[in-house]
């Protein structure tokens, strides 16, 4: 369902985690029933927990749960080193970034039209007139804010894959063989025999020989 694949974007960039069969680790909305689904059952059937809510759960989705124990209190006061700081966790939501947070509050305007038409079917009784109306009213307006969400995504994907990777950085001039022994005739190779080294004139042989001491000269 369109639905799931755009909450579970917007609850991975939302939170950054590595773990998505944990996604609504913060929220008061839970999928519902004793036996609930396991990482292993999710990962092997490729499930998250949005396809253990039901449909009207959605509208419920970004609640964040009180902190009622003490162990996850005292770690919040741990972790805030001002006040400020401690309230704003306190009262932060699971999803603050904009754009999603106006999304999921408009999802019960549209999904409340929609959640009706479906008991219907799912009972198999005959809808009004009026619940057919708000129904084919209310399911263009979803599909398309949903339409839209997943191009902004698909936009932004190519231009970060296209992002040059970050320059190693270039050591300054001088500095970038500083740590190399600087070539001495020992580390030259020998020429071959009766190779042209043998031919080169005198002056440039000269070149390669220390100079002579005033002694020698002498």
């Amino acid at each position: 369902m369109k639905l799931r694949r755009v909450l579970t974007l917007i609850y991975l960039h939302a939170n950054s985690v590595t773990d998505p069969y944990d996604l609504l680790s913060e929220e008061t909305v839970q999928p519902m029933g004793k036996d609930r689904p396991q990482e292993l059952q999710m990962k092997a059937a490729t499930e998250n927990q949005f396809f253990h809510l039901t449909f009207g759960q959605y509208v419920g989705l970004n609640h964040r749960a009180e902190l009622k124990q003490v162990s996850a209190l005292l770690e919040v006061v741990r972790d805030s080193h001002t006040y400020e700081v401690f309230r704003t966790e306190v009262n932060r939501l699971p999803i603050e970034h904009e754009d999603d947070a106006a999304l999921l509050a408009g999802l019960k305007e549209r999904m409340d039209a929609i959640e009706t038409m479906r008991n219907c079917v799912a009972h198999n009784r005959r809808p009004s007139k009026k619940v057919v109306e708000n129904y084919d009213n209310a399911r263009p307006l979803l599909v398309q804010l949903l339409d839209n969400y997943l191009a902004r995504w698909e936009r932004a994907a190519p231009v970060a894959a296209a992002a040059p990777a970050p320059a190693a950085a270039i050591p300054p001039e001088g500095e970038a063989h500083a740590n190399e022994a600087p070539p001495i005739a020992e580390n030259l190779p020998a020429p071959a025999a009766g190779g042209a080294a043998e031919q080169e004139p005198a002056a440039a042989q000269a070149a390669l020989e220390p100079p002579a001491s005033p002694e020698d000269e002498a």
